[in-house]
C-alpha cells in the first residue's frame, strides 16, 4: 500500500458552477414542494371550520407560492455564475420585478376569492357573481400599483406619468360621466344592499324580481316575463319598495258574511281553514302565526280577513287563490253565507 501514488481529482470551475446551479435549483423545487404541503396540511385543518373562506384563500396562494419559490431559485442560481458578476445589478433588478409582480398575483387571487366568497353569501342564486366588476377594478388596481413600483426600481420618474395620467383621467371622466355615475351607485347598490339578486321589488320602472345587479344596471324580470334593464344612478336615487324584506310574506284574506252569521263561529271556521292551508303547504304553525281580524260593519255584509305568514312573497299569491277556494268551499258547507252586494231602500208615504 505504501508504493501507491494518489491520483488527484481534478474538478473544472465550469462543473462546480454548474453542480451548483442544479443544487440551488433542486432545493428551490423542494423547497416550494415542502410549503406546498403545509399549506394542504392548513386546509385539512381550515376544512373544520365554520366557513370556506380559509380553505379557499389557502388554496389560491398555493401556486403563486410555488413560482416564488423556482424564481428565488434562479435568481440564487444566476448569482452563482462569477461570469454574470457584471450584470448581477440587472439580475437583481429583474427578479424584484418578478417577485412584485407575483406578489400582485398572490394579492389579486386572494382578494378575487374574498369577493367570490361575499358575493356567493349575498346571492340567491348559485352561480350569479354580481360583484364580478369588483373583481376586474381590484385586479387592476393591485397590477398598476405594481407596475409603479417596478417603474420606481428603474429610476423612472413616476411623478409626470401620474400627474399625465390624472389630466388625461380627468378628460375621460368628464366624457363618461353617465357611465362613472351608474358604476358609483352599483357599487353602493351592493354595499348598502337595498336589493339583493331573487328579490322581488317596486321601483319606478315596474314589479318584478331581481336578476342580475351589474356595474352598469341591475335586471328585472316582471310577471308578465318582461326584462326590463335600470340604471344603477336611477334605481339609487329612486323609492324602491322590497317585498322580500323580511323574508317571510303575510297573505291576507278577505271575505264577507251574511249579517245573520255567528261573528265566533265565523272566526273559527277561518282559523281551521288557516291551518288546513298552513298543513297542505307544509309550513311551520308557530311562523305562520294564523290569525282572524274582524275588520268592519260592511254595507251588506260582515267583512274578516284571515292573515298568515308563508316564507316567500312569490307564494302567497298561490297560497292566496288556494284559501279562497278552500274558504267558497268551507262556507258551503258549514252554511255561512257570503252575501251580494245589496242596497235597500226605503220610501216614506
Amino acid at each position: 500500500m505504501a508504493g501507491l501514488i494518489p491520483i488527484p481529482m481534478i474538478i473544472s470551475p465550469e462543473i462546480t458552477e454548474l453542480v451548483k446551479i442544479i443544487v440551488i435549483l433542486l432545493l428551490s423545487f423542494v423547497a416550494a414542494k415542502v410549503v406546498s404541503r403545509l399549506i394542504k396540511i392548513l386546509g385539512s385543518f381550515a376544512a373544520k371550520t365554520q366557513t370556506t373562506l380559509d380553505d379557499e384563500v389557502l388554496e389560491c396562494i398555493d401556486r403563486p407560492i410555488d413560482f416564488f419559490f423556482v424564481l428565488g431559485g434562479f435568481y440564487l442560481a444566476l448569482l452563482s455564475v462569477e461570469a454574470l458578476e457584471p450584470y448581477y445589478g440587472a439580475i437583481g433588478k429583474a427578479a424584484f420585478a418578478g417577485f412584485t409582480l407575483i406578489a400582485a398575483w398572490t394579492i389579486s387571487r386572494v382578494a378575487n376569492t374574498v369577493v367570490n366568497w361575499y358575493s356567493e353569501k349575498i346571492s340567491k342564486r348559485k352561480g350569479k357573481k354580481p360583484l364580478g366588476f369588483v373583481k376586474k377594478l381590484l385586479t387592476g388596481f393591485i397590477f398598476i400599483a405594481a407596475l409603479i413600483v417596478i417603474l420606481q426600481s428603474y429610476g423612472v420618474e413616476i411623478g409626470p406619468l401620474i400627474a399625465g395620467l390624472g389630466v388625461a383621467g380627468l378628460a375621460v371622466a368628464l366624457a363618461v360621466k353617465d357611465t362613472l355615475e351608474n358604476f358609483f351607485a352599483g357599487i353602493y347598490i351592493l354595499v348598502d344592499k337595498p336589493i339583493r339578486i331573487g328579490q322581488t321589488i317596486q321601483c319606478s320602472a315596474g314589479k318584478g324580481t331581481v336578476e342580475d345587479i351589474g356595474w352598469r344596471s341591475v335586471k328585472m324580470r316582471t310577471w308578465e316575463n318582461n326584462l326590463i334593464i335600470i340604471p344603477n344612478a336611477k334605481l339609487a336615487n329612486d323609492n324602491i319598495t322590497n317585498y322580500s324584506t323580511p323574508e317571510k310574506s303575510l297573505v291576507v284574506v278577505n271575505v264577507g258574511v251574511d249579517y245573520s252569521s255567528n261573528p265566533e263561529k265565523v272566526e273559527k271556521v277561518l282559523l281551521d281553514i288557516a291551518k288546513v292551508m298552513i298543513k297542505r303547504n307544509k309550513l311551520d304553525i308557530k311562523e305562520a302565526g294564523p290569525y282572524v281580524r274582524f275588520n268592519k260593519f260592511g254595507d251588506s255584509s260582515l267583512e274578516f280577513s284571515l292573515r298568515f305568514r308563508v316564507p316567500k312573497y312569490g307564494a302567497k299569491f298561490k297560497v292566496a287563490h288556494d284559501t279562497r277556494m278552500e274558504i267558497f268551499r268551507t262556507f258551503k258547507k258549514k252554511r255561512i253565507n257570503i252575501p251580494f252586494q245589496t242596497l235597500t231602500v226605503h220610501m216614506e208615504k
